[in-house]
């Protein structure tokens, strides 16, 4: 005589089935992702995982402006300290141009002169960043990555076109007639000088802008990859004490349909 329980194999599917469900709902809860292989959302993986590509290159764009930002400050500093020089010896030239002056004072106001001149050389030489000089000159300048597009939409360019550590051509103010020329002199430079800061100026508000683009940006972006990739906890929860509790009566109904088949037993007694 054969037997076969059909009800006892019913409720042991179920059981296998409810505690695989079991098993991914205690790890999507413990991982706090939805998504942990391709086999749970093989569509959704691909997105999330594109997702988290532009994520990590806007943060790498991110820090790439922030340096950009701190190069510029120091070559901005520099210039600042140049200015500075250029205006006191714009005084100076100013003060020796003045008849009132005989040549003893002259020649005191020559030493000083020749000191600030010296000094905006020297700070031009010293404006350096990871050992970059920025206020030397150059003709290919630098450029910023600011974004994961490898073309030069994805840059930002600045540039220092005068070499401010050489001789600038500011003369002597040792006479009347020297002095006036290098008034003249001082102002060209003083030209050269707040161009490059200008042009350091707008370089620091696209980067400022850039940065402030690329933290929404990746806020945004993060936001949509959590709701692909990440947990539903309320409905993950819900789901894991539903099975739980199907399983627990699927166990009471297993051992029902067992004592089925034993009562077969006592017709052979």
């Amino acid at each position: 005589m054969r037997i076969n329980n059909e009800s006892s194999t019913g409720v042991q599917n179920t059981l296998s089935m409810l505690s695989s469900s079991r098993s991914k709902s205690l790890e999507r809860l413990a991982t706090a992702l939805r998504i942990n292989r391709a086999s749970d959302d093989a569509a959704g993986l691909g997105v999330s995982e594109s997702l988290r590509s532009q994520i990590r290159d806007n943060q790498m764009s991110q820090r790439n402006a922030n340096d950009g930002l701190g190069m510029l400050q120091i070559a901005d500093s520099g210039t600042q300290q140049i200015t500075d020089s250029l205006q006191r010896m714009k005084e100076l030239a100013l003060q020796s141009a003045n008849g009132t002056y005989n040549a003893t004072d002259r020649s005191a106001m020559q030493k000083e002169y020749d000191a600030l001149r010296g000094s905006i050389g020297q700070i031009a030489q010293s404006s350096t960043y990871n050992g970059q000089s920025l206020l030397t000159g150059g003709s290919s300048g630098v450029s910023f990555q600011v974004s994961g597009d490898a073309s030069g939409a994805g840059t930002i360019n600045f540039q220092s076109p005068v070499d401010l550590s050489a001789d600038l051509g500011l003369g002597d103010i040792s006479s009347q007639g020297n002095a006036s020329s290098a008034m003249s002199s001082i102002d060209d430079a003083m030209k050269n000088v707040l161009g490059m800061r200008s042009s350091f100026g707008a370089a620091m508000n696209r980067l400022d802008s850039t940065v402030s683009q690329l933290g929404n940006s990746i806020s945004n972006i993060t936001d949509a990859e959590s709701r692909i990739r990440d947990t539903d906890y309320a409905a993950e929860t819900t789901k894991n004490t539903r099975d739980m509790i199907l399983q627990k009566s699927s166990m009471a109904m297993a051992a029902q349909a067992n004592q089925m088949s034993s009562g077969v037993l006592g017709l052979l007694q």
